[in-house]
């Protein structure tokens, strides 16, 4: 099943050093205050100590999610305080004196502990090297070079700030309240967090700022992380589908979404993206009045479209609709005139039944369709079914299309629960394939016959043994634009 991210915040408190009913209240005060970084954001974990000068006694804290901390029921004395954290240089503040029932407020303001001038950035995975107009910016970075900064649990707009040169945004401006702000690097890099400003939730390289990205000024290079508060990954099926309408311009469609079902209500506000891209990129948005996962639907180009009884014409997607119902809103909305409609879908499937782990349109004429050999697997009848309908089904000259098998990876969770993934849950590049693997033995298999199928594109394998558990695979975490 697809999981939504958990967003967890955790309060740690640690117990007294003296025992309370140890301790008179006419005796004791309490520190108290923040332990936060150079630009002023609270650093969570950071370490807390109070050493009594007098009894040699300490006591030792850890700072919250927002880099609070609290000690209450301290003896009064004079007391050396002390906050550190990995990554920053320790601070202290000597003779504190603490009388009977005061409450002190220490604040502590932490500095890098000798980050470098530059960071090199480079990739596990396989290396993408774009092209920067400025040769002394570091270009490449891996997972291990990443965990190895102090971070400290901080946001995506203060890890932007760890290069040098970089400042907050204007004084008084919007941007510099709370804990996002704008962000400047030598003129490069604009950067605005956790929703604050939609049009400015970019990161942007070589020069372009904002003004340049609506205007159509990112080169094909141009990587761009949009900063948005959705729960989850499957852009295919709550994002927009993108059309051209009959004068050529570019459209974005946005279906009803309904969080799978109604399976996961969190998730609902996803539904929201498609209009937040519409925003981001100036494009017209057109609502279409029917349920539409993007996942639920794979179309040829040329007027045709593969789905589902089992999903489009579920009762918790488009309750009391025909297919004549359906299919009017993908003539209406996408453009199709005729549409080839599967039964069900694989096993323990919570989309009910969507095309992309099931059969996909390779060219105008080619289908690929996912197919089970072991009569004993749950899987065969279903499959088989699909199977045959695709033989039998013509394009809109009547004519048949090339129907190509691919074999089905035997694939199941921890708990032995079998696992609705497949090889036809591909992403189809300008120049790529992005094809999954699982692991299993007819990866290869697979591999070769898609490989078949795109004799101009370089196919690219991608493990996603884990990506499975959230409940898809690559088609399912894309969506393309047309250009």
């Amino acid at each position: 099943m697809k999981l939504p991210w958990l967003r967890v915040s955790m309060l740690v408190l640690a117990a007294a050093w003296v025992p309370a009913a140890h301790v008179s209240a006419q005796s004791v005060g309490s520190i108290s205050g923040t332990v936060m970084d150079a630009q002023r954001a609270g650093i969570p974990g950071a370490v807390v100590t109070a050493r009594n000068e007098g009894t040699r006694a300490v006591r030792e804290v850890v700072t919250d999610g927002v880099g609070r901390f609290a000690m209450p029921l301290l003896p009064i004395g004079t007391y050396t305080v002390t906050a550190s954290m990995d990554g920053f240089q320790a601070q202290e503040r000597s003779q504190v004196v603490l009388e009977v029932q005061a409450s002190l407020t220490l604040d502590f303001v932490l500095q890098l502990a000798g980050l470098a001038t530059e960071v090199t950035v480079t990739s596990q995975a396989a290396q993408v090297q774009l092209q920067r107009s400025d040769a002394n910016l570091g270009q490449l970075i891996n997972a291990q070079q990443v965990a190895e900064l102090p971070l400290n649990g901080r946001n995506f707009v203060q890890l932007a700030l760890l290069g040098p040169g970089t400042t907050t945004g204007r004084a008084g401006s919007f941007l510099a309240q709370g804990p996002s702000s704008e962000v400047s690097y030598r003129g490069t890099m604009s950067v605005s967090a956790q929703g604050m400003r939609e049009n400015a939730n970019d990161w942007l390289y070589d020069g372009v700022d904002n003004n340049e990205l609506t205007a159509g000024g990112v080169g094909e290079d141009a990587v761009i992380f949009r900063v948005t508060d959705y729960a989850d990954v499957w852009l295919r099926d709550t994002g927009p589908i993108f059309v051209r309408n009959g004068s050529g311009v570019k459209v974005l469609t946005k279906w009803i979404f309904n969080s799978w079902g109604g399976k996961f209500p969190e998730l609902l506000k996803d539904g929201e993206i498609p209009g937040k891209i519409a925003q981001w990129k100036d494009l017209p948005l057109v609502k279409a009045e029917a349920i539409v996962e993007g996942g639920a639907i794979d179309v040829n180009g040329a007027g045709m479209c593969l789905t589902t009884e089992q999903c489009l014409l579920n009762e918790n997607r488009n309750p009391g609709m025909t297919k004549a119902d359906v299919e009017k809103f993908l003539g209406d909305y996408l453009g199709v005139r005729k549409t080839i409609w599967l039964g069900e879908g694989l096993l323990n499937d919570h989309t009910d039944g969507h095309i992309d782990e099931l059969a996909r349109f390779v060219s105008r004429s080619t289908i690929v369709c996912a197919f089970e050999d072991d009569e004993d697997d749950e899987n065969y009848a279903v499959l088989r079914a699909n199977y045959e309908i695709l033989s039998a089904a013509t394009d809109l000259d009547g004519k048949p299309f090339n129907l190509v098998k691919l074999p089905m990876p035997h694939v199941t969770y921890d708990d032995g629960e079998k696992a609705p993934v497949s090889y036809t849950n591909f992403y189809i590049g300008n120049t790529v394939v992005l094809a999954p693997v699982f692991n299993d033995g007819n990866d290869g298999q697979a591999l070769e016959i898609l490989a078949q199928c795109f004799p101009g594109r370089k196919l690219v394998p991608i493990d996603c043994s884990d990506i499975i558990y959230g409940g898809g695979a690559i088609h399912c975490m894309t969506q393309q634009e047309p250009l």
